[in-house]
């Protein structure tokens, strides 16, 4: 956990809640970051960030617009190719991505 990611600290505005790189990467970046303010009951940036770090997709893989879920047709080979994920929305104007 850390106290800010490109110095914000995440109390207001727009915020980068968490980061994580695929597993397999440099030593240098391995691992999953997250705001110390977005460690709390119900928050949903540290599993999100861990799954990246355990080499799963994000749920807009395959987005034309990165802005609603791709069609889920298969879950085995569309979105985040994994069956129990819920459907997302990134609203841009306010920077609020709802978990449905």
């Amino acid at each position: 956990m850390v106290n800010k990611i490109d110095g914000k600290d995440g109390t207001s505005g727009q915020f980068v809640a968490g980061f994580a790189y695929f597993a397999g990467a440099p030593a240098s970046v391995d691992g999953t970051v997250k705001l110390a303010t977005q460690m709390f009951r119900g928050s949903k940036t540290f599993p999100y960030e861990i799954g990246h770090a355990l080499n799963l997709y994000y749920a807009f893989e395959g987005s034309p617009d990165a802005v609603t879920s791709p069609a889920n047709v298969d879950c085995t080979t569309d979105s985040d190719k994994v069956c129990d994920t819920d459907p997302i929305t990134f609203n841009q104007t306010a920077g609020v991505v709802n978990f449905s």
